[in-house]
């Protein structure tokens, strides 16, 4: 279960740098962690 959302989490992650192609790193990473922080959140709900 938690390996589908981490996999739905990275291509939505993807999909974001690709639309915003003109974000810089620091964005990203902050990005990146809040999506984590929520994965770490469901799977302790979940798992």
């Amino acid at each position: 279960m938690s390996e589908i959302i981490h996999k739905l989490l990275y291509v939505l992650l993807i999909s974001v740098l690709c639309v915003n192609s003109s974000i810089n790193a620091i964005s990203v990473l902050y990005l990146y962690l809040m999506l984590l922080f929520v994965l770490s959140l469901t799977t302790m709900q979940f798992g």
